[in-house]
């Protein structure tokens, strides 16, 4: 597992526990020893970690990785936890995305904001880590169950939209048997006239009379 540190790559003591198919958890926060805490916890607990320490490089990380979850600690320096939760939840590709923040200090106050800015939960470090894997599993149990859900709707608009197409189909085919059958019956008007009827609406015997 890879966790990354001002920048750069670094090799965890503890890589040989840390599952390799597990839920990318990406953590963002400012605090090394927090982000080493929040990793070795995770990791062994069988999710994926990537660690960085500011939320703009979380931000780049979005760009190019794909998380099931984001901790992201709410006083970070520039920007913070909840400036890059508000730019989430007002990204197309990030919106849906379940967002823990993360303080290092009682705050009830601060608590309102992030759940107020659009974070899923918020949690105050430190953790017990069975508590921290139990808030997580209950995010991503959500987030799951919601995919589930916008694809089964996706589903069905597809199915709304061939069924209106085979409707104007058959809308068409239907006017069109319709003007088919009124010239059909306007022949067979025609053909059925008797002769005196033929005569008397003849254009011919109008000139004649005349």
């Amino acid at each position: 597992m890879d966790m990354k540190h001002n920048g750069s790559t670094a090799q965890s003591d503890a890589a040989g526990a840390y599952a390799s198919g597990g839920p990318l958890i990406l953590i963002a926060d400012a605090s090394p020893s927090s982000r080493d805490t929040l990793s070795a916890d995770l990791g062994h607990l069988a999710y994926r970690v990537s660690a960085v320490e500011s939320g703009s490089a979380a931000l780049m990380m979005l760009r190019s990785e794909r998380p099931a979850l984001l901790l992201l600690d709410q006083n970070m320096p520039g920007l913070t936890g909840i400036d890059l939760l508000r730019e989430m939840r007002g990204s197309r590709e990030n919106a849906q995305l379940p967002v823990i923040i993360v303080a290092h200090s009682a705050d009830a106050a601060s608590a309102v904001a992030a759940l107020n800015a659009g974070a899923d939960d918020h949690i105050l470090l430190p953790c017990a880590p069975p508590v921290l894997a139990a808030r997580i599993e209950r995010q991503l149990d959500r987030a799951r169950e919601a995919a589930t859900l916008r694809q089964a709707v996706g589903a069905l608009d597809a199915r709304l939209v061939r069924r209106t197409l085979e409707i104007e189909e058959l809308q068409t085919r239907i006017e069109a048997l319709l003007a088919e059958k009124a010239a059909l019956n306007a022949r067979l008007a025609s053909r059925d006239r008797t002769p005196d009827e033929a005569t008397r609406s003849s254009p011919v015997k109008s000139i004649a009379a005349i």
